[in-house]
């Protein structure tokens, strides 16, 4: 079978019996992705919700009228995107690395130059949360 074809499982693991046996087989039923009863139950659910999140947007006690939540969230984007940590996602830079010496420890400062390994973002988060104390 063809690797990239796990995402369709099912009509590859047909395509590729059918091309081994040459036996024909029964075409796939796909049943829907809601049933009526749990489509009727969303549309019902939802008619009830929309005059009490009206009141809340009324009365300005939603989250996104929430201050604290406003600030938590810039904190963690000005946290996330200073401190390496986009660094450390886009270029998938591991945490830490088995030591080549001896393989049953790990290293989570390179040495080196030109090398930054995940953990060090991250101490670099705590030793300036400790400097605010």
């Amino acid at each position: 079978m063809d690797q990239g074809d796990f995402l369709r499982l099912t009509k590859s693991m047909v395509d590729f019996v059918q091309a081994k046996t040459k036996l024909a087989v029964s075409p796939i039923h796909w049943p829907p992705f809601l049933s009526t009863r749990q489509l009727g139950f969303i549309v019902v659910a939802t008619l009830v919700w929309i005059p009490f999140a009206i009141k809340k947007i009324m009365k300005s006690k939603t989250l996104l009228h929430d201050p604290k939540l406003w600030l938590a969230g810039s904190v963690f984007i000005y946290f996330f995107s200073v401190f390496d940590a986009m660094h450390n996602i886009i270029w998938k830079m591991p945490m830490f690395l088995a030591d080549w010496n001896d393989p049953n420890k790990l290293v989570f400062f390179y040495q080196g130059s030109g090398m930054q390994l995940g953990a060090e973002g991250f101490w670099e988060i705590f030793l300036l949360w400790l400097m605010d104390f």
